[in-house]
């Protein structure tokens, strides 16, 4: 039987399904598999967080630990070192080494290249994949032999057996209030906001984690010299990253927690973090050790908290190679809280633990803070309220005052309130029941198999989702690790739910 399954995104999620996809065929399907993915933009491959863009744009990982293949360590750094022609004539500076931070529109190309790979690869075991360069904005669940109609922007309509939606991270609506062509609700292609913000512009960002810091990098160093505000509601900045290696949990490991327990606490996660170090420290005596506080402290001076943690960044800190571990066992961790403490950690720790977890480079902590000292950047820290005054003027009030912007800036990452996304696709799916919005955030699938679950609970025989959009199911979903680990389980559903359906379409 010739299965037709479509991809909706053609970033990390989808390059990574196909690929765990391909060696579930354990031999050359008698039929051609299709796979069609549906993506949006011109780029098959980077998605939004690695596309062509400005070479300022880092990697927060070493270029040594990254992939996009499962069973490949180290794939990129391998294919820099292979493919050194290709991107040394757009980078003739660049020196990488595999403790490097490379920027993201290098490890871009690697993504487009790696698609390509998959293409090849996948024809092989004929599995035919092709490409159709439209927005997808519904889907339809019928009772035909191809239970599922996909249907375009431009209105085409087409038919699967299997749908997975991995659309990347979502941007927030462009026609939430107010409505100002000044403001941008994504700083991504920062290469497009470059060329929409004037230099001179005085330019506000809302956020400050890693897509906020891109575009204040950004900016500057296209020669932007208007003053620049960026605005952390949750009055933190990320933390910097050491020099550590990489490190293997013993307490906070899935092994050591199903083990041991059933159900978890906050208060108990704190308490194996605790134990943890404690072992870090003892496997790792001649390392300093490092007082963690958590939640951190609220930053009022940012240049100050920037020269104490480039100091701290210039030896090995074990904390984050604890927390860079727990990507394994963060969909486990989180299931086995209760809902109560889920919405505690939602509400009052998140921020905090991002700006812990998702940690920046030593050159991009250095930069920021020289913009702060030379006044070109200030940091504001609490809520803010975006109003437009007389005469289109735009304006953000925050506890301490209002500032005037004539340029604002989104870099808040996707919205949890699917309503508030720019993703009409979504939207769409909840508003006809074919998907339901999670009380955490993004749409409810099962953690299993990923089949969407509809607002009474009933599982998708067809329709899948993974990456961003899942993060109220597994709270961090954005690593490129955790992005591809998602992506193989979300394969063997989709490869073991077709081979079912096959089965039983034969038997008849």
């Amino acid at each position: 039987m010739n299965s037709k399954i479509a991809i909706i995104g053609g970033g990390a999620s989808s390059i990574a399904f196909i690929d765990a996809f391909i060696e579930k065929q354990t031999s050359n399907s008698p039929s051609p598999i299709n796979i069609t993915v549906f993506e949006k933009s011109k780029d098959l491959g980077p998605g939004n967080a690695y596309q062509g863009d400005a070479e300022s744009n880092l990697l927060n990982t070493k270029a040594g630990y990254i992939t996009i293949f499962k069973d490949k360590p180290g794939d990129f750094f391998q294919w820099l070192t292979l493919y050194r022609y290709r991107w040394q004539p757009l980078y003739p500076n660049l020196q990488v080494a595999e403790n490097s931070y490379a920027p993201r529109p290098l490890f871009g190309m690697y993504m487009a290249n790696a698609f390509d790979r998959i293409v090849k690869k996948a024809f092989m075991k004929n599995i035919i994949v092709k490409v159709i360069r439209s927005e997808v904005i519904q889907l339809t669940e019928n009772s035909d032999p191809l239970p599922i109609t996909l249907k375009t922007l431009c209105q085409q309509s087409f038919k699967f057996n299997s749908v997975i939606v991995a659309c990347g991270t979502l941007s927030k609506s462009p026609f939430s209030p107010p409505i100002n062509s000044q403001i941008h609700h994504t700083p991504y292609p920062i290469s497009t906001l470059r060329r929409n913000i004037e230099k001179s512009d005085s330019v506000a960002i809302i956020g400050a984690r890693l897509s906020a810091i891109d575009a204040v990098i950004g900016l500057i160093e296209n020669g932007h010299h208007g003053k620049i505000t960026l605005f952390s509601r949750s009055h933190l900045f990320p933390f910097v990253r050491g020099t550590q290696g990489r490190y293997k949990n013993t307490y906070l490991s899935a092994e050591f927690i199903t083990q041991h327990y059933t159900s978890l606490t906050l208060s108990q996660l704190s308490q194996l973090f605790i134990k943890e170090m404690c072992h870090y420290q003892q496997m790792h005596p001649q390392e300093c050790s490092e007082e963690i506080v958590f939640p951190p402290t609220p930053i009022k001076d940012l240049s100050k908290f920037l020269s104490s943690e480039m100091v701290k960044a210039n030896q090995n800190r074990g904390w984050q190679a604890i927390l860079y571990d727990t990507n394994s066992i963060l969909a486990l961790v989180w299931e086995m809280l209760k809902d109560a403490d889920k919405a505690r950690f939602m509400t009052t720790m998140m921020s905090a633990a991002m700006s812990m977890r998702v940690s920046i480079p030593y050159e991009n902590a250095s930069k920021i803070k020289s913009y702060i000292d030379n006044g070109q950047l200030e940091y504001i820290g609490g809520d803010t309220q975006i109003e437009t005054c007389a005469k289109n003027i735009l304006s953000v009030k925050y506890q301490g005052g209002v500032s005037h912007a004539d340029s604002i800036v989104y870099a808040v990452g996707s919205p949890r309130d699917i309503y508030l996304s720019d993703s009409e696709l979504i939207r769409n799916m909840v508003d006809t029941n074919i998907a339901k919005a999670h009380k955490f955030g993004g749409i409810d699938v099962c953690n299993t198999s990923y089949a969407l679950l509809n607002k009474k609970g009933k599982r998708s025989a067809s329709i899948y989702a993974i990456g961003e959009v899942t993060h109220g199911c597994f709270l961090f979903t954005s690593a490129l690790d955790i992005i591809v680990k998602h992506a193989h389980n979300c394969a063997k559903s989709v490869h073991h739910d077709l081979n079912t359906y096959t089965q039983h379409a034969l038997a008849v």
